[in-house]
């Protein structure tokens, strides 16, 4: 007499739960594991503020991985936003015929998402200027060149001749959401 742990069906059934059981797993982990996608705007932004802590001489990395910590609730919306309002000037423009209205609408929001973007940057800016002896605190000022750089190679529009020569990227400490 046969068992009902050796029947044809039994062994299909344990078939399609372990491939039910490994898709769910590939699910969650895609969703929350290591290997997630981040959203385009969110590894943009990553991307311009890795190459922007490289750039710091170490005194001010800790000092500003801190304090943008501190602050990352308020400045990862605010850049996130910028991102999209660029693209939105971006989309306007190259609009045929160009809608004047549109245009002025679209420029006046991007204006109002640069002051919201640079405010709680420039508290993080401030705070590792503090750790920096004097000589060293105009090095902070290339966020803004980074940022706008990006932008520019985002939108096929960079330069090369004004590249300058950036230190390779160190390992990200900054959250990821």
């Amino acid at each position: 007499m046969k068992g009902l742990f050796d029947a044809p069906a039994f062994r299909v059934l344990c078939l399609v739960s372990i491939l039910a059981n490994a898709l769910f797993i590939g699910l969650v982990a895609s969703k929350w594991g290591p290997l997630a996608r981040k959203p385009a705007a969110r590894a943009e932004v990553s991307l311009t503020l890795d190459r922007y802590f490289a750039s710091l001489p170490e005194p001010a990395r800790s000092t500003f991985s801190e304090s943008f910590e501190r602050q990352s609730d308020d400045i990862m919306p605010s850049l996130n936003h910028l991102l999209d309002t660029r693209r939105r000037v971006a989309q306007t423009l190259r609009q045929d015929p160009l809608d004047i209205t549109a245009a002025e609408a679209v420029f006046a929001e991007l204006r109002q998402a640069n002051l919201v973007a640079q405010k709680p940057l420039h508290k993080v800016l401030i705070e590792t200027a503090a750790a920096l002896p004097p000589a060293e605190r105009p090095r902070l000022l290339h966020l803004d060149y980074g940022l706008s750089r990006d932008w520019r190679q985002n939108f096929g529009v960079e330069d090369p001749a004004a590249k300058p020569d950036r230190p390779k990227p160190q390992p990200s400490p900054f959250p990821e959401r």
